[in-house]
């Protein structure tokens, strides 16, 4: 019964570990997406003119935080 006892033990840690790795993998997934995100999105802006931009009410020193305020909400 002890030998069964350990087996079950090893197989739930095996299975807690494989969970963790996999939860990691996926955490790096979304912040890599959302890195990428906001580049397209500073990419995207930083192409248009100071006129353009500024019908969007903006000016070229927001284009950093707008990308990534707005990747971050593409990601979630």
């Amino acid at each position: 019964m002890q030998m069964h006892t350990r087996t079950n033990s090893l197989a739930t840690e095996i299975a807690a570990t494989a969970y963790h790795i996999a939860r990691t993998i996926w955490t790096l997934h979304s912040a890599f997406a959302e890195w990428r995100a906001a580049t397209a999105t500073a990419d995207a802006l930083h192409k248009l003119s100071n006129r353009e931009l500024n019908d969007l009410g903006l000016v070229r020193g927001d284009i950093e935080p707008m990308s990534l305020t707005l990747a971050s909400r593409k990601v979630r």
